[in-house]
């Protein structure tokens, strides 16, 4: 059974209780723990010390507001679930409520709808960052792949169909110009006419690119030219990326 801290901002102790009661009765997969607020100063202290799994609010609150009581939270813990537990059912209230971020809104006198609602938020919650954690590993491996490339002494290029889109450091270096002269050209601008066997360079390449897409690495010598035409030999290896 998972621990559930449950913050409650309302200045109605009573409304507050039917609260929990509703709750301990439905999520019965959850040990909830209750913690009741009923002015601004107490929800500020409290969220210095605590980080709720849930904030259950009344919509008015004297001389505090729901919507700011969900700036306030949001600012802290912009993941933890707000929902409004009013008596009022307002809809243009909800609406503008859910605008500013409320996770849902439940009319007291439908009180049967609260434990299906922090249920709901609750695995939305869980989502949400399972997505900012595969956001964050995939940022942490593009940073190791741009680190890797751009410190490579090899020069190391990507293909998309007949022109590259992608180049490292040690690219422009090895033939003589920009990543910006590079991009977006095709890479026979980088081959004489001719390699030196004979053979057309624009028909060599070709099927070299087109075994490498076929899944068959190669790997195989090959003249060049930098991009003011000076020729220089090399060794290249191709392989398709998924």
């Amino acid at each position: 059974m998972r621990n559930l801290s449950v913050l409650l901002l309302d200045e109605n102790v009573l409304d507050a209780k039917l609260n929990q009661d509703e709750l301990q009765l439905h999520l019965q997969d959850y040990r909830c723990i209750f913690h009741l607020v009923t002015s601004k100063t107490e929800y500020h202290k409290i969220l210095d010390t605590l980080a709720p799994d849930v904030v259950l609010s009344d919509y008015n609150l004297p001389s505090y507001t729901g919507l700011e009581a969900l700036r306030d939270l949001k600012a802290k813990f912009p993941y933890t679930p707000f929902i409004f537990v009013t008596g009022a059912q307002q809809e243009e209230v909800a609406a503008q409520a859910i605008k500013e971020g409320a996770w849902d809104y439940v009319v007291k006198d439908r009180i049967s709808r609260l434990a299906m609602a922090v249920q709901n938020a609750l695995k939305l919650r869980e989502e949400q960052l399972k997505n900012i954690e595969i956001q964050d590993a995939v940022a942490k491996s593009e940073l190791r792949f741009r680190t890797l490339f751009n410190s490579a002494s090899d020069a190391i290029f990507m293909m998309q169909g007949p022109t590259f889109i992608d180049c490292n450091t040690a690219t422009e270096k090895i033939f003589g110009c920009t990543k910006d002269q590079i991009v977006g050209q095709n890479p026979i601008r980088f081959s004489p006419p001719f390699q030196p066997t004979g053979l057309p360079s624009e028909t060599a390449a070709h099927e070299k690119i087109q075994s490498a897409l076929a899944g068959q690495p190669q790997f195989f010598e090959w003249q060049h030219i930098q991009y003011d035409g000076t020729p220089f030999d090399a060794e290249v290896s191709l392989n398709r990326l998924e």
